[in-house]
């Protein structure tokens, strides 16, 4: 299983703003109990462009809308493109092993 990380900007309507990127193969919800409140964790990754976003990131974004099949732009040189919001993952501890902080934290 691979995981990396880039600082990104990511747009949505009139909203720009940096994230960090975690991008990962779809078994990273398969291999680690990554808990969502919102998705399929079965399918919630296999189709390309699909992506997770956190409850903090969701909550910047969409306010209290649910973001769920909304389409976010990243310009990025390698990255880039249209990328549709399939799930959203719970807000990990700050004192996880492994956390995906897609609200504007690292992959780490």
């Amino acid at each position: 299983m691979r995981v990396m990380n880039w600082p990104m900007w990511v747009r949505y309507e009139e909203k720009n703003l940096t994230q960090f990127f975690c991008l990962a193969d779809a078994s990273i919800l398969v291999m680690f109990d990554f808990s969502l409140v919102s998705g399929d964790p079965e399918t919630a990754l296999q189709a390309p462009g699909s992506t997770l976003i956190s409850e903090r990131a969701a909550q910047r974004y969409f306010g209290d809308e649910d973001p769920i099949g909304k389409v976010v732009t990243v310009d990025h040189d390698k990255m880039g493109g249209d990328y549709k919001i399939t799930g959203v993952l719970k807000d990990m501890s700050r004192y996880a092993h492994i956390r995906l902080s897609a609200g504007g934290g690292r992959c780490r």
